[in-house]
């Protein structure tokens, strides 16, 4: 991946609702695939503190954009906030498998 001069290639955006297992599960699979200089964003569409995002466990940027605005909206945020080159959109129920990043 190219990098750029703000150190970022990939942003991963990923959008979640209730947060918990899922984002746990789609976290764990996605993070070993990143490069340093990747980073996830991780978009909570829900009131604040009604997500478990646990499982971002200093993984992530957390957006908590306070009301379910749909999908659309939520990921609009978080690539608002994203730096990087390329640009990733997922659910919280994606599971990346080996060789999904290089695929791309």
């Amino acid at each position: 991946m190219v990098s750029h001069s703000h150190g970022v290639s990939l942003s991963a955006v990923v959008v979640t609702h209730r947060g918990g297992a899922l984002l746990g599960a789609c976290l764990d699979a996605l993070g070993p695939q990143l490069q340093p200089g990747d980073e996830i964003v991780v978009v909570a569409s829900a009131e604040p503190g009604q997500a478990d995002l646990t499982p971002v466990r200093g993984r992530a940027q957390v957006v908590e954009i306070g009301a379910n605005e749909g999908y659309a909206r939520a990921a609009n945020r978080g690539l608002a906030r994203a730096q990087g080159d390329g640009l990733l959109v997922l659910n919280d129920d994606t599971r990346a498998l080996p060789g999904f990043l290089s695929a791309l």
